[in-house]
């Protein structure tokens, strides 16, 4: 558990004599799942199944029996989000308590169900009755204790009515964990090391009822599972490296997340790995990462380009985490890289003073920094999305739409009066192509276009950039167009002109940073963390 398990839970309403219903259980096949953050560990509690960790965003849970973890809660319930403070598990019930600022929940996994209980006051003690694993908790608020049963029942108890002092069972805290375990004391900064060998300082820490693992959670980087009795670790991730998601990339069977920036001191700097039923997680360091705001990514084999806010970053994905940093000071014609397109080759970057090609080499493979070849194309102009079709580079700048053929010494601008249509000559924010189609995004239209002609093609009604607030996002396949902007999502069908709209406030934390998309799943990316929507088969999302 958490050290000394004393929380702090906001003054709520009256004691439930019924619990509400949590969000549905870790079900993988839910329409709407989202996952945030989890280095920050504010609790751990570990049954003969189950491992149970607490972050501030919430509770992970990973099966001992299957080595993997859960998918997160289903369908996120609507209102502001219930700040997790903490665990407690009698070891011999498969189920978790989990204290929140309005009260406790009671969570099963194996059935995937829940029920939740108001609590009065402040709660600063729980315990269980070590002969009754499932005869609820008892929980102190405000000087005053009260059991809470499985079934969300609340009531006061008095002091004849507790557990004998030799059946009671209190979560002990990590450092009561480490009186038992002195070993820990020596070898636990050893055993909380990353892959830069920075170690991290427990934050919470509990023991399997057999004691054949311990769980040790950092202030930082996670959790890690030891096996005591040999003194070795192993790190398991889960969740966002940072609060939100800032830049997305498709792998084979799941996506790349880059961070949206994480401004806390001694943020870690990386990417993640998601895998499509969100069981499985790999997080990669990348120095250069740390606090970045990502604004676009791009994969292309083990390599990933990575565009900031300070620069353009090359992690090599599942090697060393030294990422090769590229700034104004190496060529570039700004910090800010707004867009990533990558080749075999190199890697276009678009910035925010035109768009440069870093040329990949053999001394940049071994070690050497990449360099910048040639000067900027569209020099002074925001360029804020990059598509390569074929051997063609489409450019999207404030200054319109731009094409860069092949062996094109400059950007050929598409629209325009000489083309009867000034519309692909404003501000184009986002780019996305599918069955010889591109779609265009500007603040207040999405167009559609022929790449062969550069004609302008019908765009369904419903695809109405206005209704997100500017499509800064776009992606696109043979059934649908999706457009992303700061006040949420929308999903256009593009056979029957149909749509559905998730509001940032109401149905997705926060605004579209980016939007990749699969046959299955559709991912999302907010300042609050990433969200994965589950595809019908005609490729809608309820």
């Amino acid at each position: 558990m958490a050290a000394a398990f004393v929380l702090a839970i906001a003054a709520c309403g009256p004691a439930s004599a019924g619990g509400a219903p949590y969000p549905r259980g870790m079900d993988a096949s839910a329409d709407r799942l989202v996952v945030s953050r989890f280095t920050h560990i504010t609790g751990v509690a570990v049954t003969q199944r189950w491992a149970f960790v607490a972050s501030e965003n919430g509770v992970a849970t990973f099966d001992r029996m299957l080595d993997r973890w859960l998918p997160p809660a289903g369908e996120p319930e609507p209102g502001p989000a219930r700040r997790v403070l903490g665990v407690a598990a009698h070891p011999l019930d498969d189920a978790v308590w989990i204290v929140e600022q309005s009260g406790l929940v009671y969570y099963q996994p194996a059935l995937g169900w829940s029920l939740r209980s108001t609590v009065v006051g402040i709660i600063d003690s729980v315990m269980f009755d070590r002969r009754e694993p499932r005869g609820g908790i008892f929980a102190r608020a405000s000087g005053q204790w009260m059991r809470v049963t499985t079934t969300g029942i609340a009531m006061p108890v008095g002091a004849a009515e507790l557990p004998p002092p030799a059946a009671r069972l209190v979560p002990p805290s990590l450092e009561a964990l480490v009186s038992q375990r002195p070993a820990l004391r020596s070898y636990a900064r050893l055993l909380t090391r990353d892959a830069q060998m920075r170690s991290w300082e427990p934050s919470a820490g509990a023991e399997a009822p057999d004691g054949s693992e311990v769980w040790l959670g950092t202030w930082g980087y996670g959790v890690f599972r030891m096996e005591p009795e040999f003194l070795r670790s192993v790190h398991e991730p889960y969740g966002l490296l940072d609060r939100g998601a800032g830049a997305l990339a498709l792998a084979t069977d799941g996506v790349w997340v880059a961070g949206a920036g994480d401004a806390r001191a001694g943020a870690v700097g990386g990417l993640v790995f998601a895998s499509n039923d969100l069981r499985d997680w790999e997080w990669q360091l990348g120095r250069g990462l740390e606090g970045a705001r990502a604004r676009a990514l791009a994969v292309r084999g083990r390599r990933a380009w990575v565009g900031t806010d300070r620069g353009a970053v090359r992690v090599e994905l599942g090697g060393s985490p030294e990422g090769r940093v590229i700034t104004a000071m190496h060529g570039l014609p700004a910090d800010q890289v707004l867009s990533v397109a990558a080749r075999m080759d190199g890697v276009w970057l678009g910035t925010a003073r035109g768009v440069v090609f870093v040329a990949e080499t053999r001394e940049s493979t071994t070690g050497a920094t990449p360099r910048v070849e040639g000067g900027a194309m569209l020099s002074g102009t925001p360029v804020r999305a990059l598509l390569p079709i074929g051997d063609t580079l489409w450019i999207g700048s404030d200054a319109g739409l731009f094409l860069l053929p092949p062996r094109r010494p400059v950007p050929v601008r598409l629209g325009g009066a000489a083309a009867g249509d000034a519309r692909l000559t404003r501000p184009v924010h986002a780019l996305a192509h599918a069955d010889s189609v591109v779609a265009v995004g500007t603040r207040d239209d999405v167009l559609l276009v022929d790449p062969r002609s550069g004609a302008i093609l019908p765009t369904p009604a419903a695809a109405n950039a206005r209704a997100v607030g500017g499509a800064t996002s776009l992606a696109m396949d043979a059934r649908t167009l999706w457009i992303g902007g700061p006040s949420g999502l929308l999903v256009v069908d593009r056979v029957t002109g149909t749509s559905r709209l998730f509001g940032a406030t109401r149905e997705l934390p926060g605004a579209v940073h980016d939007i990749a998309i699969t046959e299955l799943f559709a991912w999302v990316a907010t300042p609050e963390g990433l969200v994965r929507l589950r595809r019908l088969g005609d490729g809608s999302v309820r």
